[in-house]
């Protein structure tokens, strides 16, 4: 053989031995593709040259690069394109390995999720943006799911709060193949589930919290004389326990919190003071915060004190590049001295925004890619001479069109290395899922929620194991009353009270059911709120605020039933610590009715009669959705009467366990010439012409091809 780097060659003469391996159910990482034994090469100045062995050498030393290089025959016919590592070069010989097929793509998929370029999806929670997403097919969509915070829910508003982003999987696809000009094609590209999927995470958890938090204290005492008010210079972020975040939102040279994204900030201040004058029993006015210098909250001391010490709290929305002061209000007489113990706590509670790698898992690119492919059961094949992968679906084999082996010289029927990739309950799996509802199921049942099994007949084998694990999660299917609509939960989101309230009596407003409170300043427009221990049990549940005045609040949908008296508490969103990833099917934009017993919803202020809805394991409650969306991401059905999709194992993992439940392997060996060599892939089957049949296999292993005047090895599992 020949072997070819560049345009150059190789002082070599001798056959490279190759092995061309497509086994099932590898992790795609330790797949080998085609590959070589060790073969040694002549320690020549050509040889050191183009294989780049440095000089002067020290010996005994490992070299390892991934070197172009091309396997030709000796008329010069390409064989095998891929590349050349170096081993431990030792007493003036080179052995060398060489690699390709399936090689030649994996080596390139280097490094991580995040040094992805997802700018463009950068984004902003709010409700225009989710409504148009639900036309995309392609980057960005905020499809209704439960992030955990709807089962309570009890009227048809969603708040912006209630939506996370998420991503398309051939979005993320693309992006990963772009980057190192392959081209991808094949049947799992144009399958529609793959087309569809999404990928959604918590785009902001603590650690994304903590990087916006910034808690600073004063390093000097300032003096506040009658006259203009003054800026309270905050200026201490390093020392402990003082610190800002990774975003570095709090300028100590400006005084300012500035924000990189829209988000719900918690203000906490402690003044420590000192008063010329005593006004005591009187309210004085004395700190007040601005947002992009517009005055949004005052603080008032009800006994001004010679030295006192004073604390404040406020929570406000402020948008992205906009920025927080406090100041100090002028006495109209005397001095005030604001001391160095006096601090400043910024805390955001909920972003509104965010950027488009936050989307991402925080995984390797391989890792992802392997994932994907590995839960469809795919197949793939890289031509480097155009850069081309071919994933195909297993499932699709048969109806391929077969490469015709000749002259095969059966040796075996041995099966035994073949099944023992199996066990009588081979299972896929998905990384558990963490709501309460899965956590149960899960206890009850042998069989964890959405992991399914290949059942096999064979009793010389493990009783139970996992051919495949899946690194994302399941999000739970359910029964979402108040919506009449099978609904996806995963616990991003979580509700967190504060301010809770007794209403006093509940009066008719315009046939809306008018809660009056003592004080409702705490409460929100458009913010979510908890009412229990009504006397009218209608009324208990999470609504949200329509509108209110000084002592009343009017929820969303809430009618008036009674007069009943309770307890109302102001509820807020928060993000869980949950760092899963979920996969989920969008279902398109598509009329509400045909998913939920509802025919419109509010999104915030705005009524829509069209959305698009995510699943994972949809349930079947008779609506028109259960004949539009038959197929299930899940590996095995609930057992339950509601479930009625058919598996990813009942779509792309059939043939598996037809083969695996009657498995026939022949080890045999043939003459292959190099256009057989050439056109044998893993996506297509091999036939063999028997007197009676005509059988197709799949290839496992061919062992040993060293050019077409050599038998080589093959090893085929029959799949008819």
């Amino acid at each position: 053989m020949i072997v070819r780097i560049g345009t150059e060659f190789l002082d070599f003469n001798g056959n490279i031995e190759i092995d061309r391996k497509v086994k099932l159910f590898e992790e795609i990482g330790n797949t080998d593709g085609d590959f070589s034994y060790s073969f040694d090469v002549p320690w020549t100045a050509n040889n050191i040259l183009l294989l780049g062995i440095p000089l002067p050498d020290v010996s005994p030393k490992t070299i390892y690069q991934g070197i172009a290089a091309d396997l030709l025959t000796n008329n010069g016919d390409l064989i095998s394109p891929g590349f050349i590592r170096v081993g431990v070069v030792e007493d003036k010989i080179i052995p060398c390995s060489f690699f390709g097929g399936n090689n030649n793509w994996i080596s390139l998929l280097s490094g991580n999720l995040s040094d992805i370029d997802m700018s463009e999806f950068d984004y902003i929670l709010g409700s225009t943006q989710i409504r148009n997403s639900w036309d995309n097919t392609d980057g960005l969509i905020f499809p209704i799911v439960d992030t955990g915070v709807l089962s309570t829910r009890q009227d048809q508003s969603i708040m912006v709060e209630d939506f996370c982003p998420a991503v398309f999987v051939k979005t993320i696809f693309n992006k990963i193949f772009q980057e190192v000009s392959i081209k991808v094609k094949g049947d799992l590209i144009q399958d529609g589930t793959f087309n569809k999927m999404f990928v959604m995470k918590s785009p902001l958890n603590k650690d994304a919290i903590d990087d916006r938090s910034s808690f600073v204290k004063k390093s000097s005492t300032q003096i506040v004389s009658p006259g203009p008010d003054q800026v309270i210079t905050f200026d201490d972020d390093i020392n402990f326990p003082y610190f800002d975040g990774i975003q570095n939102n709090y300028s100590t040279s400006t005084s300012r919190y500035t924000a990189d994204l829209q988000m719900r900030v918690r203000i906490s201040l402690t003044i420590v003071y000192q008063s010329s004058i005593l006004i005591p029993g009187a309210a004085v006015d004395f700190v007040y915060v601005t947002v992009n210098g517009s005055e949004i909250f005052r603080g008032t001391i009800i006994s001004l004190q010679i030295n006192g010490t004073v604390s404040f709290e406020i929570e406000t929305t402020i948008s992205a590049s906009s920025f927080v002061e406090v100041w100090a209000l002028a006495p109209p007489v005397g001095d005030f001295y604001i001391f160095t113990n006096s601090t400043i706590k910024v805390t955001p509670i909920f972003i509104y925004g965010g950027k488009g790698a936050s989307m991402l898992p925080n995984w390797t690119k391989l890792q992802f890619v392997g994932n994907i492919i590995n839960m469809f059961c795919g197949i793939c094949d890289y031509e480097p001479m155009s850069r081309t992968l071919t994933i195909d679906l297993f499932e699709k084999i048969k109806t391929k069109e077969p490469i015709r082996i000749d002259n095969f010289k059966k040796e075996s029927t041995d099966f035994s290395d073949f099944v023992s990739d199996f066990f009588q309950k081979s299972r896929l799996t998905y990384e558990d899922a963490d709501t309460g509802d899965a956590e149960r199921y899960n206890v009850l049942h042998e069989l964890k929620y959405s992991h399914g099994e290949i059942s096999i007949q064979n009793r010389y084998i493990e009783k139970i194991g996992t051919i495949f694990k899946s690194d994302f999660k399941a999000p739970y299917a359910y029964v979402n009353n108040f919506y009449g609509m099978s609904m996806e939960r995963l616990d991003i989101i979580g509700l967190q009270e504060s301010d809770t309230t007794d209403f006093t009596s509940v009066t008719n407003n315009a046939g809306y059911a008018q809660i009056n409170v003592a004080d409702a300043s705490v409460f929100e427009v458009l913010g979510l709120v908890r009412i229990t221990d009504s006397t009218t049990n209608a009324y208990n549940g999470d609504r949200v605020v329509f509108s209110k005045g000084s002592n009343f609040i009017i929820l969303q949908n809430l009618g008036f039933i009674s007069n009943a008296t309770g307890k109302v508490t102001k509820v807020k969103q928060t993000y869980a610590n949950d760092n899963g990833v979920y996969l989920m099917v969008n279902s398109g934009k598509i009329d509400i009715n045909r998913f939920s017993r509802l025919s419109e919803m509010t999104v915030t202020i705005f009524t829509v009669t069209q959305a698009s809805m995510g699943y994972f394991n949809l349930l079947d409650l008779g609506l028109p959705v259960s004949n539009d969306f038959r197929q299930s991401l899940s590996f095995g059905p609930v057992d339950n009467p509601l479930s009625f999709q058919r598996t990813m194992i009942d779509t792309y993992w059939r043939i598996v366990g037809l083969i695996a439940n009657d498995p026939t392997k022949i080890i045999g060996d043939s003459n292959i010439n190099l256009d057989v060599f050439k056109a044998i892939t893993p996506l297509r089957p091999i036939s063999i012409d028997t007197k009676d049949t005509v059988n197709l296999y799949y290839l496992n292993l061919m062992r040993g091809y060293k050019g077409s005047e050599y038998d080589c090895r093959l090893e085929l599992i029959k799949l008819s």
